[in-house]
Formats: C-alpha cells, structure tokens, sequence
C-alpha cells in the first residue's frame, strides 16, 4: 500500500489525481447514504490506523506518509481515492510482498478489523462492491493495462519485464 498511497499524495499535490471513476462515484455515493456501511467503513479505518500503530518501530518507519504520519488509510475520502487508484492504474513491479496485488495490499489490514470483517461478510455490500471489481476486470482486460509491459521500454518504472522482475522471478 505504501507506494501506492506514496504515488496519490505525490498526484494530489501535482494536480494530476486519476479523475474519479463512474463505478466509484457510485459506490461512495451508495456508501455514504447507507450509514451502517459508512460507520463500518470508518471504523475499519480508524481500526486500521490503531492497528498499525502498534507495530514495531522499524515497520511504522517503512508505513511513515510523506507527512510522518503512521496511517494505512488517512480517512474516508482517501479510502475511495485509493481503491479509484487501483482500479484506473495497471499493478506495478515491485519489491514489496504484495507485488502485483494492489487490492490485496490495500484491503490487506483493512478486512482483518472488526469493522472489516462485518462490512465484507455482508451480502448487500459485497454485492456494491462487486460493480468496483467488476470495473477494474474491465480495465485489466483493457489495452490500457498493458502499459508495464513495454517492450520499447523494458526498464521504465514499475515494468513488469524490466531486469529487477526478472531477476525477482516475476
């Protein structure tokens, strides 16, 4: 999740955030009219961010945000950027356990909450959140997906074919 919350906050700043999806548009909007899943998603956040707090200080120092701040997700709105990101971005090369699992990565602390655990293992909300999986199947299943397998250019960041994938066993 790091690099990814790494490369929001460096397109927030720069003005260049991925314009917000159709699909999650509509899944926030659902979210935050239905006050049972917007208290479950607030409290899985707050619940994430308590968890993460009490790792050791080595791995607080690799999840620190530009800020300093020790947070998996900084707060409603960035839950949704985040999963926006996902869903518009081809996954990434890289040397982080997760590789290639955006969504896991993302979702990884988040479902192992209390909160997490009741909001997935609800039908109604699994069935909103499917239209969000749904979409980004579309896009990796899209042209526009490929861009990490760039034979012109093997070594550009994040490339799946590049001698660090390569090397990795990818």
């Amino acid at each position: 999740l790091v690099p990814l919350r790494d490369l929001i906050a460096e397109k927030k700043k720069a003005g260049t955030l991925t314009p917000m999806r159709k699909e999650i548009i509509e899944f926030k909007t659902w979210v935050t009219h239905n006050s049972v899943y917007r208290m479950w998603i607030n409290s899985m956040i707050e619940q994430s961010n308590a968890y993460v707090a009490t790792l050791d200080e080595a791995t607080q120092e690799q999840i620190k945000d530009s800020d300093g701040d020790v947070l998996w997700i900084a707060g409603y709105d960035s839950f949704f950027e985040i999963l926006n990101e996902i869903i518009s971005t081809s996954p990434s090369f890289n040397a982080t356990a997760q590789v290639g699992t955006p969504m896991n990565a993302f979702l990884a602390v988040s479902m192992g909450t209390e909160a997490g655990v009741a909001v997935f293992h609800d039908t109604t909300f699994n069935q909103q959140f499917k239209k969000v999986l749904n979409a980004w199947n579309t896009f990796l299943k899209s042209s526009a997906s490929l861009d990490k397998l760039d034979i012109n250019d093997p070594e550009k960041e994040g490339s799946w074919i590049s001698k660090a994938a390569h090397e990795a066993g990818v």
